[in-house]
Order: structure tokens, then sequence, then C-alpha cells
């Protein structure tokens, strides 16, 4: 049903002189869902969100967000919506609490409670200390957490967060999916497009990737995880041998050595219990086993399988 998606997106397209930047993507966002929109840089997750958000229009197709359609119904959409967006257009010479307020007042709110809303948005994404302090001499990471106070100022029903841990170190990224998490847990929803394939795959419930202006595959994150073929690897002192005895005792196994000379690959899905018989099997007939794991059902290799290509997993 539609009231089950807060963004729907039926053959959306945009083009840029030759170039297609969005080509005919379809997508539906589960409202109250942690959405992860995934791709490499210059796959057209930026053009899909300023098309969201009206601020370019698309040459054909045609999209809805919190059941209206846009751009017609923007005018009661944006007032739910908090959006964090590529490239955010501070007033360098106001300070960051300056900025937020000037944010606020956009949205008729001034006086002692806009003071009270951004210092509490500067203190979420860790700016209070530098709450007075010009714009123009915030570093890169400080400007991006500037954007999402702008984005969580004021409580949304849904948040469009394009790429909000850019150019943030590894305790800056972990606030921010803390951030995120927290807004979720407070019943909004979160439209995040990121191309750091950790980020998603630690936070996000749903997933669509995308690559070269096209959707590949979305869904469910745990679906998608589940429907990918597994591997379990054992690393052993006698890989040769390993294998052989492997491959007589389950013939319908694919099993073969790793590049590393000292481990078997099994494609099989995690089964600890297979897990444990097989290490008992190879132990009693004299193969030492020093390690055993399950693999292959990370996002990255979601990516690899649909798209052929891997990009940026830091």
């Amino acid at each position: 049903m539609a009231d089950d998606y807060v963004i729907e997106i039926d053959s959306l397209s945009k083009r840029f002189k030759q170039k297609v930047a969005v080509d005919a993507i379809s997508l539906s966002v589960p409202k109250g869902s942690i959405f992860g929109f995934l791709g490499p840089n210059g796959a057209g997750k930026t053009t899909t969100i300023r098309m969201l958000l009206g601020l370019i229009f698309p040459d054909s197709g045609s999209a809805r967000v919190l059941s209206r359609e846009v751009p017609r119904g923007l005018r009661e959409v944006l007032p739910k919506v908090g959006a964090m967006i590529e490239g955010p257009g501070f007033v360098p010479y106001l300070s960051g609490l300056q900025n937020v307020k000037r944010l606020l007042a956009a949205a008729h709110v001034t006086g002692a409670e806009a003071d009270r809303l951004a210092m509490s948005a500067l203190e979420r994404v860790g700016l209070a200390k530098v709450a007075n302090l010009s714009a123009k001499r915030y570093s890169l990471g400080m400007k991006q957490r500037l954007s999402l106070a702008w984005a969580v100022a004021l409580p949304r029903e849904l948040y469009i967060l394009d790429e909000p841990t850019n150019g943030l170190d590894p305790a800056g990224m972990r606030e921010v999916r803390e951030i995120v998490v927290n807004l979720a847990k407070e019943g909004s929803t979160i439209f995040l497009s990121s191309h750091l394939l950790s980020e998603v795959d630690q936070i996000c419930t749903d997933v669509a990737l995308m690559s070269q202006g096209r959707i590949i595959k979305s869904g469910p994150m745990e679906t998608l995880k589940e429907d990918q073929v597994g591997y379990l690897e054992v690393v052993v002192d006698s890989p040769e041998r390993a294998r052989d005895l492997i491959g007589a005792w389950y013939p319908d196994l694919s099993v073969f050595v790793g590049p590393d000379s000292s481990t078997i690959r099994l494609a099989v899905g995690q089964d600890d219990d297979f897990a444990g018989k097989l290490n008992y099997r190879l132990v009693t007939e004299g193969v030492t086993v020093s390690g055993l794991r399950f693999s292959g059902r990370t996002l990255e290799d979601i990516f690899v399988r649909y798209v052929g290509e891997g990009f940026d997993v830091s």
C-alpha cells in the first residue's frame, strides 16, 4: 500500500546534455526504515535526491514523497522533511549557531525557542563548543556536521541525508551513525545515500544498489544477504589433503583452495553444526585446523555479485 512507503519512484530519469545521470529508476522506501542508497561516486545518487527535493526537474518518470507527488506537492512535503545535501549553502560570516537559527526562522521558529532548538541540534552533532565560531572557519568535517545540524534541528517524518559522513574521521562517522539510528528510534524514516559500503552495512535495514544511473538491486538488507551465496573458509596445514578429503565426503559441494594456499573455501550457507562436524572429521584424519569462518555475505559481496565491480569500502 502507498501509505507503507514514504518515497515512491517510478521510471525516473534525468539527462545532462549527452550524459544520462539517472536512467528510468524505480524504488520504494518503506516507512520507518533506515534506507541505504548505495553506489560509487557518480552513480546518480545526488541527482536523484535533488529531484526528490525539487531542486532539479526530471526529464521523465514520477516520484512521490510522503504520499505527495513532487515537485507539484513540495509545499506540503518540505516542512516534514529534514534534508542534508551535498554542498550546503552556509552564510560564511555567520556563526554556526546563527546559521541554524537562520534556517529555523525560515520555518517560522524564532526567539528563545530558536535558541534552544539550534543549540540542541549543534550539541547533537558535536558542535556546541564552536557554536559561536564563524562558519568560514569551520573545517570540512565541521561544515558537514553543521549541515547535519540543519537537517535535524526540527523533528521530521523523513530525513534525506546525502553522504552525511563525507569528510569525517572514524569517530565522527560513528557519531553520525548513532544520530541516524536514534532518529529512526524516534519514529522517523531515514533515506541515506553513501558510497561507503561499511557505513550502510552497519545501520541500514533496507538498501538499493545504484551504478551508472541504474538501480541494480534493492530490498531488505536481511533478504539480500540471505539470498547471497556464502562460503565456509577453513584454514588448515595441509590444504591439498583437506580438499581431497572434503571432496570425497561431500561430492556435491564446490571446494577449492583460496589464494593464500592455506585456506579451503566451501560454497555453503552459514551452518555452525556443519562447520563443527567438518572440523572434527578433518582433525580425526590428522589435518590441523587453525581457523573456521563464514564469509561472502557482506554488502561488498552483494554489490560485486550484482554490479561486477567494487568501490570504496573503507
